[in-house]
């Protein structure tokens, strides 16, 4: 089992995918969105997103 979950972590860890996704920013924006949202705005986490990344409101 512990060799499987080696050898399962190396092909992750392979993947690279800390440098396709930014995770600091995606926690960040779905934090603000939640919060958001608990308020009452009706904004998608999209809409946030844009919002946040472009300040585009359309």
């Amino acid at each position: 089992m512990w060799n499987e979950l080696s050898r399962l972590n190396k092909e992750y860890k392979n993947l690279n995918l800390h440098d396709v996704i930014d995770y600091e920013k995606f926690c960040v924006i779905s934090i603000i969105w939640h919060s958001t949202k608990i308020e009452g705005c009706s904004l998608t986490e999209t809409d946030t997103k844009v919002l946040l990344e472009k300040f585009q409101t359309c």
